[in-house]
């Protein structure tokens, strides 16, 4: 049994700007040993074709490697298709356990029981295996800053703001190369701002508007407080593949492409229908972006998500009216409203680089991204004694 470990470290200043106003800088950073993959991933198929395999699990005693213009395929009783380098097209010959010789499939047993020996005495299992583990990494490193006004005049702010990364792995080929399946995590955006507090309107009695308002009039306008939180936060990232992926690795390896893209994602007017796209290129050698194909058998620079997708922005708001009853009493009338200003936040795109792409990431209606959901008002009296 292998468990998680999970080591994190940070520094913070903290300076009092007035009595009731202070500010922090911080450095927070962790890393996750023996963690699940990226988006709670744990699942893979360590049977997937390799870019590369091994001697010691070739069906010909020789390294092989992927190569699309080889022609032929497996037969029975024996393989065709391989070229004297080692090539080879056929992606189940580069599976670890069609040729790989384990001890258990080597045993006569393992056929006499329905087990198909490879020609050299090998696995010959085509079929995919799904490995459950948590034995992937993640790192995590942010620059915080936080500004606090503490409850003074009727009101109290927090403003927080981060800038920050978190490397993680994906599952799918992390057997082969956990370097190629390294990049930025899923969930984490890359800058956040979320500011909240609290604010009591200066009306009513002892108070800077109306402050010798009594009894009914002092009721109608007093007790007033306002509760806004604002999230405002960069894109999510996500990967750019290419449909010519296929010509450079195979069908398991992961299809990235060399360039740089920071400009590839383009927003145009659009509605909730998902009638907003990305540009597509007419291919990957006609390009306006700067792509282009990876030699062959390795795995592009661009590398997985790289690019960062439209960014979010919500406003939860309430409104509160609080009644006084006697000292020790009192009534309050509540309003809330979720996204309060109705913004539609917008899922990352789908596509590839030759075929572009709609923004429909998320739930009904298509094209609105998973983080948000049309304006929500709650009503609400409380009674407190």
């Amino acid at each position: 049994l292998r468990l998680p470990t999970l080591a994190a470290w940070n520094a913070s200043l903290q300076h009092s700007l007035t009595p009731t106003l202070s500010m922090t800088i911080a450095y927070v950073g962790n890393k996750g040993t023996h963690t699940f993959g990226d988006s709670s991933g744990n699942t893979t198929n360590p049977n997937e074709a390799g870019i590369s395999l091994p001697a010691a699990y070739s069906v010909t005693g020789q390294t092989l490697h992927y190569d699309p213009t080889v022609a032929g395929t497996v037969t029975a009783g024996g393989y065709a298709g391989v070229a004297a380098n080692g090539g080879t097209a056929n992606q189940t010959l580069l599976q670890r356990y069609y040729g790989g010789k384990l001890a258990a499939c080597s045993d006569p047993n393992y056929a006499a029981a329905g087990g198909v020996l490879a020609p050299n005495g090998g696995c010959g299992w085509t079929n995919g295996i799904t490995y459950f583990g948590d034995d992937l990494d993640r790192l995590y490193n942010a620059l915080q800053g936080t500004l606090t006004k503490t409850f003074a005049h009727g009101y109290t702010l927090n403003a927080n703001y981060a800038w920050q990364q978190a490397i993680s792995e994906a599952t799918n080929y992390s057997t082969w190369s956990r370097r190629a399946v390294r990049g930025n995590d899923s969930a984490l955006r890359r800058q956040q701002i979320i500011v909240y507090g609290l604010f009591q309107l200066p009306f009513g009695r002892n108070k800077a508007i109306l402050g010798n308002a009594k009894g009914f009039v002092n009721q109608l306008v007093s007790g007033f407080e306002i509760n806004p939180v604002v999230n405002y936060s960069s894109g999510l990232p996500f990967t750019i593949t290419s449909n010519q992926s296929g010509t450079w690795v195979p069908g398991s390896a992961p299809g990235y492409v060399n360039g740089n893209g920071s400009h590839f994602y383009k927003q145009v007017s659009g509605t909730p229908n998902g009638n907003l796209t990305w540009y597509p290129a007419a291919s990957l050698a006609n390009n306006p972006y700067g792509f282009t194909a990876p030699a062959l058998d390795t795995v592009g620079n661009e590398g997985r998500n790289q690019l960062f997708g439209p960014h979010f922005f919500n406003t939860d708001l309430s409104i509160q009216k609080n009644f006084p009853i006697r000292e020790s009493m009192a009534f309050q009338l509540r309003a809330d409203g979720l996204n309060a200003f109705n913004h539609i936040n917008w899922g990352t795109p789908n596509g590839t680089l030759e075929t572009g792409g709609a923004i429909t990431n998320g739930p009904f209606p298509s094209g609105i991204g998973g983080t948000t959901n049309p304006r929500q008002m709650v009503f609400s009296g409380r009674f407190n004694f």
